[in-house]
C-alpha cells in the first residue's frame, strides 16, 4: 500500500509538471484518470514534502490552483517522463483546455498553443504518429499559435507576439503554406512591435522575401507587401550596423516599384532609407529622401507612412542642426496620438525628451516622459527593458547628479542591448563616462579597453560627438595636450554633426586649462556660431562659455553657473563652477566658485571631468606644447 501511495504521488508530480510550474487539481485528476478526492490526497502528500504550494485565488472556477515551490522540483519531475509520454500529455492537456475552457478560450489560448507546440516538438522527435495525424497536430498547433500571436499583439505584448509568430511561420513552412501566406504572416509579425529594429527578424524576413520573390507572378498588392517586408528587414539590418546591406535592399526594392504610380510601399522604403542616412550618415542625404517619402505617402493616402516619415525628418534635421527639427517630431507625436499608433508614440516618448534635453528644457518633464517610454516598452515586451529609454534616463540622472540611479539605468540599458545582439559602442561609452563622473576610474578604464577592442564598430551619427569626447576625457589625465589635439581634429570631420555643441564646449574647457588663448577664442567663436534656441538653462550655459574669454576673473561664468545649477543641470553646473574657480584664482580674485563646486561634489558624488579641485596645476596658464590644429 505504501509503495502504491509513493507511486501515485510520483505520477501526480509528473502530471503536474507536464502542465507547468502552475497547475490545477482538476486537470491533474483528468490526466491521472482518478477522482478529484484521490488527486487531492496525492497533492497533499506533495505539500507535506514542501514540493508544491497552494495559490489563491485560482484562475479556474471549481479547481484548486497549485505551484511547484522551486522550478528545479518541477524540472526533475518533468525530466523523469519519457518523450513519448510528454508528447501524449501535452496533447491531452491542450484538448482538455479546449473543451473545459471554451468560454475563456482567448484568455487561455497561449496555454493551449504552448502545449500543442511542445507536443509537435516531441512527436517530431519520437516519430510514432502516422503522417496524417502528425499533420493534423501541426495544423492544430498552427491555428492555436496564430491566435496566441494575434492576442499577444492586441495586448501590446510585442516580445510574446514575436516569439509566437516565429513558431507559426516555422509551422507554416512545414505545412507548405504558400509564399504569399508566409509573407503575410511575416508582415503581421513586424506590425505587432513598437520597434521594427529587431535583429532576430532578419532570418525569417530574408526567407520570406526570397521565397515570395521566387513565387509566381506578383500582383501590385503583392509588390506592396514585399516592400513592407523589405523596409522591416532593412531596419533590422541597420540595428546591427549593416547600413550598406540595408541600403542595398531598399534601393533594389524602390527600383522594383518605379512605375509612375503612387506607392505606399515605396514611401515606406524611402522613409527607412532616410532613417538609415541620419542614423549612420551622411546625414545630409536623409532630408531629401524623407521629403520624397512624405510626398509619396500623401499621394498614396498612407497616413501611417506619412507620420513616420515626418518623425524621421524631424530627427534628421536635428542631426544637421535645423531649428525646426523638434516641431516636426512634436507634429508626428500629435498625429500618433490621434491615430493610436503605439509604436510611434513610444518612439516619440523617447526622442522628444532627448531633443528637449539638447535645448536644456526643464529636466523633470524630460525624465517623466522618458520613464513613460521605458514603462511602455516594458509593457509591450512583457517586462523586458527597452535599451534606449534606459540609456537616456542614465544620461538625465547623471545630469541631475543622481548617480546611483544613473548607474542602475546604464547597467540595465547595456544588458538589454547585449541580450538583443545590438552594437554596444554607445552603451559602453556612456558607462565609462558615468564611471568617470563617479570617480570610479578603474571601472572607466575597463570600459575604455573594451571600447578599443570594438574598434570601428559603426554607430548612430548622433553619438559620434560623445564617443570623441569620451576618448579625449580618457586620455586627458595622462596627456592633456594629445587629448585636446584629437578633439580639435574632430572639427574637420566630414561626418561630425554636433548640434549640442559638445565638441566646442569641451575644447573650450580644455584649452582654458592648457592656457591656449588662441584656441580658447576659436572654441568660443565656434560655440557661438553653432548655438540654437533653447530654454533659460541653455542661455545660461552659453554664458558660462562666453565668460571664459570675458576678462572679468570668472564673474560672468560664475553668475551663469548659478542659473544652470538652479535649473537642475547640476553636472554642467559643476563644470561651470570649476571653470569660474580657475579663472578667479588666476585673476587673484576672491570667489565662492570653488566652495560651490565642492558643495555639489559633496551632495551628489559628482567629480569634475578634467581633474580634482582645486586645479592648482593650471594656475600658471602655460601651454605644455602647441596644440595641433
Amino acid at each position: 500500500q505504501r509503495q502504491m501511495c509513493i507511486r501515485d504521488r510520483r505520477r501526480a508530480a509528473q502530471l503536474a509538471a507536464a502542465v507547468g510550474r502552475v497547475f490545477w487539481d482538476r486537470l491533474v485528476a483528468h490526466l491521472h484518470g482518478e477522482s478529484l478526492d484521490a488527486t487531492g490526497e496525492q497533492l497533499r502528500g506533495l505539500r507535506r514534502r514542501d514540493l508544491v504550494v497552494p495559490r489563491e485565488p485560482s484562475m479556474l472556477a471549481g479547481a484548486r490552483e497549485f505551484a511547484f515551490r522551486h522550478v528545479l522540483a518541477r524540472d526533475v519531475a518533468y525530466e523523469s517522463l519519457s518523450k513519448l509520454d510528454r508528447a501524449q500529455l501535452h496533447r491531452d492537456i491542450a484538448r482538455w483546455a479546449e473543451v473545459v475552457l471554451t468560454d475563456r478560450i482567448d484568455e487561455f489560448i497561449e496555454l493551449i498553443a504552448s502545449h500543442l507546440a511542445s507536443a509537435v516538438a516531441y512527436e517530431e522527435e519520437v516519430s510514432v504518429l502516422p503522417a496524417t495525424e502528425l499533420r493534423e497536430l501541426h495544423e492544430q498547433a498552427f491555428d492555436a499559435g496564430l491566435r496566441a500571436a494575434q492576442r499577444a499583439s492586441s495586448l501590446g505584448l510585442s516580445d510574446h507576439a514575436c516569439s509566437w509568430y516565429g513558431r507559426v511561420i516555422d509551422l507554416a513552412q512545414k505545412l507548405e503554406r504558400s509564399a504569399r501566406d508566409i509573407a503575410q504572416l511575416a508582415e503581421e509579425d513586424i506590425q505587432s512591435h513598437t520597434s521594427l529594429s529587431r535583429p532576430d527578424h532578419i532570418p525569417r524576413l530574408s526567407r520570406a522575401i526570397s521565397d515570395f520573390e521566387a513565387a509566381a507572378e506578383l500582383t501590385d498588392e503583392d509588390e506592396e507587401l514585399l516592400a513592407s517586408l523589405r523596409s522591416a528587414q532593412a531596419q533590422a539590418l541597420d540595428a546591427t550596423g549593416d547600413a550598406a546591406g540595408a541600403r542595398a535592399l531598399l534601393r533594389e526594392g524602390i527600383a522594383r516599384l518605379e512605375d509612375g504610380r503612387a506607392s505606399s510601399g515605396r514611401a515606406r522604403m524611402r522613409r527607412t532609407l532616410g532613417r538609415s542616412y541620419w542614423l549612420h550618415g551622411p546625414a545630409e542625404k536623409a532630408e531629401p529622401v524623407l521629403e520624397m517619402a512624405i510626398a509619396e505617402a500623401r499621394a498614396a493616402d498612407d497616413d501611417e507612412a506619412e507620420r513616420w516619415a515626418i518623425h524621421d525628418l524631424g530627427i534628421a534635421r536635428g542631426v544637421i542642426g535645423r531649428d525646426d527639427a523638434i516641431e516636426l517630431v512634436e507634429q508626428s507625436y500629435e498625429l500618433a496620438l490621434e491615430a493610436g499608433d503605439r509604436a510611434l508614440i513610444h518612439r516619440c516618448c523617447n526622442n522628444l525628451p532627448s531633443m528637449r534635453w539638447d535645448r536644456m528644457d526643464a529636466l523633470e518633464p524630460i525624465v517623466a516622459m522618458t520613464k513613460e517610454a521605458l514603462e511602455f516598452g516594458r509593457l509591450e515586451s512583457g517586462g523586458v527593458t527597452d535599451h534606449w529609454p534606459a540609456f537616456n534616463l542614465s544620461t538625465y540622472m547623471s545630469e541631475a547628479g543622481r548617480l546611483d540611479e544613473a548607474l542602475a539605468y546604464i547597467e540595465e540599458a547595456t544588458s538589454a542591448a547585449r541580450s538583443r545582439g545590438l552594437p554596444l559602442l554607445t552603451f559602453l561609452n556612456g558607462r565609462a563616462h558615468l564611471h568617470r563622473l563617479r570617480g570610479e576610474f578603474a571601472e572607466a578604464e575597463r570600459d575604455e579597453a573594451t571600447l578599443e577592442e570594438l574598434g570601428r564598430e559603426r554607430d548612430d551619427v548622433r553619438n559620434i560627438p560623445f564617443q570623441l569626447l569620451g576618448r579625449a576625457l580618457a586620455r586627458w589625465p595622462d596627456d592633456p595636450s594629445v587629448a585636446l589635439s584629437e578633439l580639435v581634429s574632430a572639427w574637420s570631420g566630414a561626418d561630425l554633426h554636433d548640434p549640442g555643441n559638445w565638441i566646442a564646449t569641451w575644447v573650450a574647457h580644455m584649452s582654458l586649462r592648457l592656457g591656449d588663448q588662441s584656441l580658447l577664442d576659436e572654441a568660443v567663436s565656434r560655440h557661438r556660431r553653432q548655438r540654437r534656441p533653447g530654454a533659460i538653462a541653455l542661455g545660461a550655459h552659453d554664458r558660462t562659455i562666453d565668460g571664459l574669454i570675458a576678462e572679468d576673473g570668472g564673474r560672468t561664468t560664475e553668475e551663469a553657473a548659478e542659473v544652470v545649477e538652479q535649473c537642475g543641470y547640476v553636472q554642467r553646473g559643476l563644470e561651470a563652477w570649476a571653470d569660474a574657480a580657475l579663472l578667479a584664482a588666476r585673476a587673484g580674485r576672491s570667489s565662492v566658485a570653488h566652495d560651490r563646486a565642492e558643495d555639489i561634489m559633496r551632495r551628489t558624488g559628482l567629480h569634475p571631468l578634467l581633474g580634482p579641485l582645486p586645479e592648482t596645476r593650471w594656475l600658471a596658464a602655460t601651454t605644455p606644447r602647441v596644440i595641433e590644429r
